[in-house]
């Protein structure tokens, strides 16, 4: 089957790209020449995280701190009058529970980039540049440790679980305000800037109400979790841990996102990014488990490829293109379950190895809580 464009898919995330940008990586209708008034940059991530119910529990831990990460980094760059403010892309994020009886189709979004785009336009206003970039430096970067979304989301987002009130948010957000605000310096004045768009408590309960909306998802996750069974009985109409039917999930994902109309109108024409597998990649579907003990490796990656074609190959082929995906848990399992055999492990590679870069991905090595950090290694051929 003949790519067009590179699909690397991570485990964990996918990045769409808006179309219809000028050279800047501003829309042309959004950008006035000698105005105040900031532009989104081209490019949006929507990171797709696929948390297998019948895999070790720590592997949803360590992929949640890749999510915390992209949720600290969320609101991305932008440009005020050709100066690119901020750093890397503004993303969503996905997750896509399986195994243990769990709806495949039924996903949930913890992180919409359209919502932090809005409070981010709402928040900076019509600053020039330099104020621009104090008041994110400050207040949304997720670069600087002490910016007030970092405190926020590293105080109730990073490693938190359990349900978060507005109220305990907003006033942990007004007391931070405060005590910055006390030392000067450069954060007071990112608040001078904005006071005439909102007052710090409006700004405050604008903050408050993504992260408690993203702790609430978040937690809604972690329920599902602690339930985790590594027990699943197929023959008896069990939903197991359906890789391959995640595989079409993952592309409905996408195609929506690709339809989907993106900010001032724009169609996400295009998608690039990365996807998650929290999992240890044991199939077992509706037809049951794959027969990795009975094939060789040679083997095992011919039916990966063949497999790509049924499930993949004839579904919006091109949306995988272009995609990196992560399987740091490959082939492992779960606390007092005997190893399986390398010979399994090394077939069971094979077949992913084959199936996800027969639809153009590119597989990468690294830990769940680096993925898409953009430091992981290629696997080797």
């Amino acid at each position: 089957m003949k790519r067009t464009k590179k699909l690397t898919i991570f485990a964990l995330a996918c990045t769409v790209i808006l179309m219809g940008a000028d050279d800047s990586g501003c829309n042309k209708h959004q950008c006035r020449e000698n105005t105040p008034q900031f532009c989104t940059q081209s490019q949006q991530e929507a990171d797709i995280v696929v948390v297998d119910r019948t895999t070790d529990k720590s592997a949803w831990k360590e992929a949640r701190i890749a999510v915390a990460s992209r949720v600290q980094r969320a609101f991305g760059e932008f440009t005020v009058a050709g100066h690119v403010i901020g750093e890397g892309n503004p993303g969503s994020v996905i997750v896509l529970p399986i195994g243990a009886n769990t709806n495949i189709t039924q996903k949930i979004s913890v992180l919409d980039s359209s919502n932090l785009t809005d409070l981010r336009k709402g928040i900076i206003g019509e600053n020039q540049s330099s104020r621009a970039e104090n008041i994110y430096t400050q207040i949304l970067s997720g670069s600087n440790a002490n910016s007030l979304w970092s405190h926020l989301v590293l105080k109730y987002i990073a490693g938190k679980s359990g349900n978060l009130s507005s109220s305990v948010c907003e006033s942990e957000a007004s007391n931070y305000i405060k005590t910055q605000r006390g030392d000067g310096g450069e954060f007071s004045k990112a608040l001078d800037y904005i006071s005439e768009k909102m007052n710090e408590s409006q700004l405050s309960i604008s903050l408050c109400n993504e992260v408690v909306s993203i702790s609430s998802n978040l937690h809604t996750i972690d329920s599902k979790m602690g339930s985790t069974s590594g027990s699943c009985n197929w023959k008896s109409g069990d939903t197991c841990s359906d890789i391959l039917g995640s595989t079409k999930t993952i592309n409905i994902i996408l195609n929506d996102l690709h339809r989907k109309e993106g900010v001032h109108g724009d169609t996400l024409t295009n998608l690039n990014g990365c996807v998650l597998y929290a999992s240890d990649m044991v199939q077992i579907g509706p037809d049951g488990p794959l027969p990795i003990k009975q094939w060789t490796t040679e083997e095992a990656s011919q039916h990966g490829a063949a497999d790509e074609s049924k499930f993949i190959g004839n579904q919006f082929p091109e949306l995988l293109a272009g995609k990196e995906v992560y399987m740091p848990y490959l082939g492992t399992t779960t606390p007092g379950v005997p190893p399986r055999p390398a010979d399994d492990i090394e077939a069971l590679n094979a077949y992913w190895k084959a199936f996800f870069e027969s639809a153009g991905a590119e597989i990468r090595t690294g830990s769940a809580s680096s993925a898409c950090s953009g430091t992981e290694d290629r696997i080797s051929n």
